[in-house]
């Protein structure tokens, strides 16, 4: 197989563009992942991961979310609207873009929470994937980690990252249920002190339908860099038999 390759593309959207990486299979292909970075990171956080997949023969696109300022999207964080916004729009674009007929969503932390939301409401979206996040209590005291958070929340133009966080936590509850019957992966790290993997076997609870529970040794931050293998399995036992152009 192997990478043909990286396009550096912008969305259609005139208010504010979307910027985003997206990386073409040497093999001709119909699926496309949609891969989206968490709070205070961009899409250079998921090129390994990025990398990987598409060596598999999928189109992978990789978004810059709007106000991160690491990215090249620019604009303002409002809400965790704003990310799932920033995901179908994605979705829609690359879609259009590559041709593909099968679109799986995969998001990390943050956008994981918002993956859930656009997965369950957006019928171009075959399968989720969800990564560091799992169940927890939204009134839970997340004070012991104001200082990491409060020195993310300067890579990012918006609203705090604990808020953003507890937003994207409700979202996911509200949501989790309206899933299936897509198929949906939850992979968790087994260092990450929020999201542990008694939080996450409890969201796979709320889940009637397919559904896979993976945990990797990471922690909260570098847990993409450490799912690929994961990922592709996944992918293979739901998607592989989807027919190429």
């Amino acid at each position: 197989m192997g990478i043909a390759d990286v396009l550096l593309l912008k969305t259609d959207n005139p208010n504010n563009p979307l910027a985003g990486l997206l990386y073409v299979p040497v093999q001709k292909t119909s699926k496309l992942i949609v891969l989206s970075h968490g709070f205070g990171c961009s899409k250079q956080d998921m090129v390994s991961l990025a990398q990987k997949i598409c060596d598999q023969g999928y189109f992978v696109f990789t978004p810059d979310l709007r106000g991160h300022k690491l990215g090249n999207t620019g604009g303002y964080l409002n809400s965790i609207k704003d990310v799932c916004d920033d995901l179908e729009e994605s979705i829609i674009y690359a879609k259009k873009k590559t041709g593909a007929s099968k679109v799986i969503l995969a998001g990390h932390s943050m956008s994981g929470g918002a993956s859930v939301k656009t997965g369950a409401l957006c019928p171009d979206v075959d399968g989720i994937i969800i990564m560091a996040i799992g169940l927890r209590p939204i009134e839970e005291d997340l004070s012991r980690f104001t200082s990491l958070v409060g020195l993310i929340d300067k890579y990012v133009d918006g609203h705090p990252g604990i808020e953003l966080s507890n937003q994207s936590q409700r979202t996911m509850q509200k949501y989790i249920s309206l899933v299936p019957p897509k198929p949906i992966l939850v992979i968790g790290g087994t260092q990450d002190d929020v999201n542990t993997e008694e939080r996450c076997k409890a969201l796979l609870e709320r889940i009637n339908g397919p559904k896979t529970l993976a945990m990797v040794e990471s922690d909260h931050f570098k847990l993409p860099n450490y799912s690929a293998s994961i990922i592709i399995e996944w992918l293979d036992k739901y998607f592989a038999h989807e027919s190429s152009f």
